[in-house]
């Protein structure tokens, strides 16, 4: 084979579509697939929670953040300003 795509690259590019064109429900199932798929991926986890803010889902979003923050204690300061961020006022 000359070509072999990398199904979670291309599923995370058509997520990247959906959440530019504000089309989030459809975005975050297909976050959810890929996180469940490879739980250890922060970037991904991280994706989905921007996914879950962007839609409003403001609980969520900490949620998985704090999620990731308990598995990797290393990101605590990038977290703690991700959910500030959140939390702010628009």
């Amino acid at each position: 084979k000359m070509f072999d795509p990398n199904p979670t690259f291309e599923s995370e590019r058509v997520a990247q579509v959906y959440l530019a064109i504000k089309q989030y429900d459809k975005a975050i199932s297909i976050l959810k697939k890929l996180v469940a798929a490879t739980p250890t991926d922060v970037n991904l986890r991280a994706k989905l929670a921007q996914a879950y803010n962007s839609a409003g889902m403001n609980s969520l979003a900490v949620d998985t953040l704090r999620a990731v923050e308990k598995d990797h204690p290393e990101y605590k300061d990038q977290i703690e300003a991700a959910i500030k961020q959140m939390q702010a006022p628009k």
